[in-house]
């Protein structure tokens, strides 16, 4: 993550066996596959694939019977990522958990932070 990183506020909580899936990661198969999503250390990272540059990482604790975000940034670096809108980059970190991790139907989001 770049010097020119951002702590946004992501409140996201998932159940023991939602983390469990996310902990496995995706590894990119085609180019069509824009991501590459691991997990590291405690924190589960958002890297573009073409790229390599990391646009999102989310550090989670157990919280009752499950486990929330306590700390999520984002790359506000204009060299790596041209978005600044934090309200966008919820709803991508949310799709990605939700389609790619978790395999939850859904339609992705635009840029513009409407679903299609």
């Amino acid at each position: 993550m770049p010097s020119e990183s951002k702590l946004f506020d992501l409140e996201l909580a998932l159940s023991a066996e939602e983390y469990r899936k996310t902990q496995l990661g995706f590894v990119p198969e085609e180019m069509e596959d824009k991501w590459f999503i691991y997990f590291e250390d405690g924190w589960l990272n958002f890297h573009r694939s073409w790229t390599g540059n990391c646009i999102y990482r989310l550090r989670f604790e157990p919280s009752g019977d499950g486990y929330e975000v306590i700390e999520a940034w984002v790359n506000r670096s204009t060299a790596e990522y041209k978005f600044t809108d934090d309200e966008n980059d919820r709803r991508i970190v949310r799709s990605l958990i939700d389609i790619i991790l978790l395999g939850f139907p859904s339609d992705p989001p635009r840029r513009g932070g409407t679903h299609t």
